[in-house]
């Protein structure tokens, strides 16, 4: 009998060392667990960081976008109106080119025909001088 109660003592420390050392592995997978929990929620939170940042940036960039096509759009009115502009300055100074091509013509021709008229007029003149003296 005292062979029994030695050898259920021996196996009640065998199996409460047993639970201790299961335990302590127990213990030990909670601290493991709950420091990747930790991590991972450190994770998480600096993706989101991440994630916030790289929307910003995409909203700054689809703003710039923006600007820069309103720009172009209101380059490419200008750029139409000026070359309308132009063109209609280029008509204008081909119409005015012409009415001074007839001016000149048509003061050429009555300074011709005032030097005819005014050689007509000497002409005579000499005519009456010479035939009174």
């Amino acid at each position: 009998m005292e062979k029994d109660l030695v050898k259920a003592g021996k196996t009640e420390e065998s199996s409460v060392k047993h639970t201790m050392k299961d335990l302590k592995s127990l213990e030990k997978s909670t601290s493991k667990a709950a420091k990747s929990a930790d991590k991972a929620e450190h994770h998480v939170a600096k993706s989101q960081d991440k994630e916030l940042k790289t929307a910003k940036a995409v909203s700054k960039a689809t703003h710039n976008h923006d600007v820069a096509r309103d720009n172009l759009q209101k380059a490419d009115r200008d750029l139409q109106l000026k070359q309308q502009h132009a063109l209609k300055l280029e008509q204008e100074l081909e119409a005015r080119k012409i009415r001074v091509e007839a001016a000149v013509k048509s003061q050429e021709i009555h300074n011709q025909e005032r030097e005819e008229k005014l050689a007509n007029v000497k002409a005579q003149l000499a005519a009456t001088t010479s035939t009174k003296v």
